[in-house]
């Protein structure tokens, strides 16, 4: 049925027009007087035709997920977007496909459902609770991301503090050689409260992530929800940024001081064995560390570990020695 309208700018159906024509030729909404007795006469109002022939293939104006409760309008308020900047009215829906609050008109003109188009409309309070779900996905994932940071800190915190008591023990046997060995247990536990810095900071700024993720949990207007929103953007891209810089730095941080040659030479000369270890395809090796020539010599790697009271160092910290060291088969 046909949408036709004059010019005093009503629109009816076509059935209507023929029954008024037939009655009184008085439009029933603003009694404007009928000149013309043939329905044919009057134009179709082609946009309210396309309107209402897209409402009607897709069901949209009686579908259950995204229709308005008019039960009673006044104690109820509908939430809305505010006023739809091309059509005037209320937005009351979303295009989750667009990521953009729509009125009933841009649903029908700009944004068809299946199987005209590809968008998906949903009524804001089911839009804001899906957003809402897909925010929390998204902050509990970067909270695990940066738990996952924290704990590999934490192990290489272990790593540094073994090769502190490492260092302290070398101390306690030699005293004579203490002024080195007490620059490098310095310069570790830098390194180690630099990085526990790191995790304390990485603590606090989950822990704003966290609180902002709940404000957007409990925004109960749209104002409230996208403040909480650019609150929780800018917390997860301090948090992003900061540790993007942390891993930057933490190489730096991780990087063992190596003892002088002079220092091995004093080991080895006050009667202490010295053992480069390494690993190698997870089984660990070892190689022999002696003095020859007034020159150090590291010997051929073999499987298994040196016994125990031995003084060890990695491999690479001969290796940064070998102006003074040879290699022996």
């Amino acid at each position: 049925m046909n949408v036709r309208r004059g010019t005093w700018a009503a629109a009816l159906p076509s059935k209507c027009v023929t029954e008024v024509l037939a009655r009184d030729r008085k439009c029933p909404e603003c009694r404007h007087y009928f000149m013309s007795s043939n329905p044919s006469d009057f134009v179709v109002n082609y946009p309210l035709l396309r309107m209402a022939r897209s409402l009607a293939a897709t069901g949209l104006g009686f579908h259950a997920d995204i229709s308005i409760n008019t039960s009673n309008p006044a104690s109820v308020p509908q939430p809305n977007a505010g006023d739809c900047p091309a059509h005037g009215s209320r937005m009351f829906f979303r295009c989750m496909r667009c990521s953009v609050w729509v009125c009933r008109d841009c649903v029908v003109v700009d944004h068809p459902v299946p199987p005209r188009g590809l968008c998906r409309i949903l009524a804001i309070s089911d839009a804001l609770e899906e957003m809402k779900k897909s925010h929390k996905v998204l902050v509990n994932a970067k909270v695990k991301a940066c738990q996952k940071a924290k704990e590999s800190l934490e192990n290489k915190v272990s790593d540094l503090q073994a090769a502190q008591n490492q260092q302290r023990d070398t101390a306690n046997r030699l005293r004579s050689l203490l002024v080195e060995v007490n620059a490098n247990l310095k310069d570790l536990k830098s390194k180690k409260m630099e990085i526990l810095k790191k995790i304390s900071e990485i603590d606090s700024m989950v822990e704003a992530a966290r609180h902002t993720g709940e404000s957007v949990e409990q925004a109960a207007t749209i104002d409230d929800y996208t403040a909480a929103i650019e609150d929780t953007n800018a917390s997860l891209a301090s948090l992003e940024k900061h540790v993007a810089e942390d891993t930057q730095e933490i190489p730096a941080l991780l990087s063992m001081p190596v003892l002088s040659s002079q220092t091995l030479v004093g080991l080895l000369d006050a009667g202490t064995s010295i053992f480069a270890t390494t690993e190698k395809e997870g089984q660990p090796r070892w190689a022999r560390v002696t003095r020859q020539d007034d020159r150090l010599h590291l010997h051929a790697l073999r499987d298994g570990l040196p016994g125990a009271g031995c003084f060890t160092l990695p491999v690479s910290g001969c290796l940064g020695l070998v102006s003074m060291c040879v290699l022996l088969v």
